[in-house]
């Protein structure tokens, strides 16, 4: 019977975390939900009683982003956003800020200490 080649078992773990830790980041790109699910889920740009436009975030497992988080920051289109703890968690062009400016509803995972990769979008990429 033939013996595993630790070293080969070694090399080819080594190999799937290079791989997995070289994935690009999707912050940014237009968010979007997985075949079959509720379009509705994704945040909309919203104003306050002034006309000025509030961040808006969501958390759902329907989200086509690798963070499940989708943002709509200063009338933007939502697009896929990640957690951070500072700016060198984001990528280059982003901050590292709080979106939530009040309670979110009970339920949600999501606080206002809680900080994300943001920036002023015209538009997402698609």
């Amino acid at each position: 019977m033939a013996r595993p080649s630790y070293r080969l078992l070694g090399m080819f773990c080594g190999l799937m975390l290079a791989v997995g830790a070289c994935t690009e980041d999707d912050a940014g790109v237009c968010c979007k939900v997985i075949p079959g699910g509720d379009e509705t889920l994704i945040p909309e740009p919203e104003q306050n009683d002034q006309g000025d436009f509030r961040d808006v975030v969501a958390q759902h497992p329907a989200f086509d982003c690798s963070g499940l988080v989708c943002v709509s920051t200063q009338g933007s289109p939502a697009y896929c956003t990640h957690p951070c703890r500072d700016a060198g968690d984001c990528p280059e062009g982003f901050a590292c800020e709080p979106i939530l400016q009040s309670e979110p509803p009970p339920g949600s995972q999501l606080t206002p200490d809680d900080k994300f990769c943001v920036r002023a979008l015209d538009t997402c990429r698609e």
